[in-house]
């Protein structure tokens, strides 16, 4: 599962983004709190998430799932990985998808 600090990472190289200043400014916050979100100090609004989801072409129950995992009781968190990985195959699919380009090819072998 992916911290914050690689979601943001993700969302910046989706959106033209190039440091975590640009990104404070993207999000009218200041960098130490983007700082403090990379770090886990401060949690991610549920805005910030639900714009990475879109940005990034994943499902908003991926991020909170990874997010608040390890927070999450001990008897709980074998319901949320369930939950998560399909969210998140669904976006990978997607992901995979938009970077394949014309499709995989074996590479091929002539003999003569």
């Amino acid at each position: 599962m992916r911290s914050a600090s690689q979601w943001l990472d993700l969302f910046k190289m989706n959106k033209p983004l190039y440091s975590d200043y640009a990104l404070a400014r993207h999000w009218g916050v200041s960098t130490s709190h983007i700082s403090q979100y990379r770090k886990g100090r401060m949690n991610l609004p549920l805005a910030f998430m639900l714009e990475i989801a879109e940005t990034c072409n994943r499902q908003p129950l991926e991020i909170i799932v990874s997010l608040n995992y390890d927070k999450a009781r001990e008897r709980d968190k074998e319901g949320l990985k369930d939950v998560y990985f399909e969210a998140a195959k669904e976006g990978i699919c997607n992901e995979m998808a938009a970077n394949a380009g014309r499709g995989w090819r074996p590479k091929r072998r002539y003999y003569k």
